[in-house]
């Protein structure tokens, strides 16, 4: 299996830029297993069409892209997204428990 930037962290923590000494701002060096859902979590099942443009999938349902695209993948365990997924079952999220964590990271 192909190495990918969800496989490469999944316990991660905030790390500091060696060079800037600033905090990174990519969502695979925030500890996912601190995020905490306050709202209800929706089982949806994905369509040829969802996974052959998540990207519009994704927009259409949160508004913008890269961050929700990549934390749903994410916080489903989908390395690649490809067509042995259609008409598997994913958790969709509330935007505002992504948005807290994403704000409580940032902080």
């Amino acid at each position: 299996m192909a190495r990918t930037e969800y496989i490469t962290i999944k316990d991660s923590k905030n790390v500091v830029d060696s060079r800037s000494q600033l905090p990174r701002y990519d969502i695979f060096t925030y500890p996912i297993n601190t995020i905490r859902f306050t709202d209800p979590i929706i089982e949806y099942t994905l369509t040829e069409k969802d996974v052959g443009r998540f990207d519009l999938f994704i927009l259409e349902t949160y508004g913008e892209v890269d961050f929700y695209r990549k934390i749903i993948l994410w916080l489903n365990n989908i390395p690649i997204l490809d067509e042995s997924h259609i008409g598997k079952k994913i958790n969709i999220f509330s935007k505002s428990d992504l948005d807290n964590f994403l704000i409580s990271n940032i902080v």
